[in-house]
């Protein structure tokens, strides 16, 4: 006689998983096709809307970010590397950072509220026009948390790709040629700004896998204006995550310097700096041009020095006084030589930050060679 057959149990993950999946929005912005299970908030549009169906949702608080298991071979070096750039720049002091999935954001966030806190003096400083942190009549609130970093992200992701055909345009080409020049410049920008393989293969995936550049460049927006905490230790987690793509475009769209410690034992190792394509208070009207990431920082007692422009030029981190003129240079934007600089510390996973002493911020300093 043939034993009766069992019957296969399914787990308890994979009914929570369809369900949550079945509860999803099928749609975003009237496309039919379901790419995401991220359950976008409406809110008042903003700027940033004018050019997308991007919607930000508002900040939740978050815990702890639980801190995964240490990967790197050379845990050591990567230790020594963190503190080298912190003794080099005067001393600066680890800052744990929070974010579920927006760590990174959180990072930025940190640093560029130190340098507004000890910046205070200028009504309204150029940086915080650009993160939109007030109007023209000097009030408003400087604290910075991963939202607005997260909106200056959108925003600048945005004027990347429109500003992208104005060097494809210019010349005596036809119109016709100018239009097809335009569009191909656009679809560069976007596939550069989606670059990555770690949380960016989904893009090409699924539903995805034959979709065009357009598509994926709207999907991918959505993910970066969106907060990542209720995808926490799923699959979709690191679609949400910021990266050193992302840390590029903002130092160019908000014009600083982003110094990022590399301790997850990837690439180089050692130090970065994300910088932006020009310096100083140019570029307001001009076409915005995705800047740099810089490898092989060297520690010396004058700061962070990277090679630049193939060593035609030198960049430099350094701690100044708050009250210096090198730091007012900065803040305002008055010369071609200094930007406010911020460190960020990345390991396996995570993002934390480094910051000054009270008193004190980083300067990001470009020299001819």
């Amino acid at each position: 006689e043939t034993p009766p057959r069992k019957r296969k149990r399914r787990s308890r993950g994979d009914a929570t998983t369809r369900r949550r999946d079945a509860d999803a929005p099928s749609s975003v912005g009237g496309d039919e096709r379901d790419y995401d299970d991220d359950d976008v908030a409406p809110r008042e549009p903003t700027r940033a809307d004018s050019d997308s169906d991007v919607v930000f949702l508002e900040e939740v608080p978050a815990a702890a970010t639980k801190r995964p298991k240490k990967t790197s071979k050379n845990a050591a070096d990567d230790v020594d590397v963190a503190r080298d750039v912190a003794t080099a720049l005067g001393g600066l002091l680890a800052k744990s950072e929070r974010g579920f999935g927006n760590c990174m954001f959180c990072a930025v966030a940190s640093g560029l509220t130190r340098w507004l806190e000890e910046t205070r003096d200028d009504a309204i400083p150029p940086l915080a026009r650009d993160l939109e942190l007030a109007d023209g009549d000097g009030d408003g609130e400087r604290e910075v948390t991963w939202v607005t970093t997260r909106r200056a992200l959108v925003r600048t992701l945005l004027r990347l790709v429109r500003d992208a055909p104005a060097a494809a345009t210019a010349g005596n080409a036809s119109s016709s040629e100018k239009r097809k020049n335009a569009q191909l410049a656009r679809e560069i920008a976007m596939r550069t700004l989606m670059t990555g393989a770690e949380g960016r293969a989904w893009l090409h995936q699924g539903a995805l896998a034959n979709a065009s550049t357009t598509t994926r460049w709207r999907e991918h927006l959505r993910c970066m204006a969106s907060d990542a905490k209720p995808h926490a230790g799923t699959p979709r987690w690191t679609r949400y995550w910021g990266t050193d793509v992302e840390l590029v475009a903002l130092a160019s769209g908000l014009r600083v310097g982003v110094a990022c410690v590399e301790c997850a034992g990837r690439g180089d190792g050692g130090a970065y700096v994300a910088s932006p394509y020009a310096f100083g208070g140019g570029g307001d009207g001009g076409p915005l041009r995705l800047g740099k990431y810089t490898p092989r920082g060297e520690t010396t007692d004058a700061g962070v020095v990277w090679s630049a422009a193939r060593g035609k030029a030198t960049l430099r981190v350094r701690s100044v006084k708050a009250s210096s003129k090198a730091a007012r240079a900065a803040a305002r934007r008055t010369t071609t030589r200094f930007l406010p600089a911020i460190v960020v510390v990345h390991r396996p996973g995570h993002f934390d930050s480094l910051q000054p002493p009270p008193g004190r911020v980083l300067v990001l300093e470009r020299e001819a060679a």
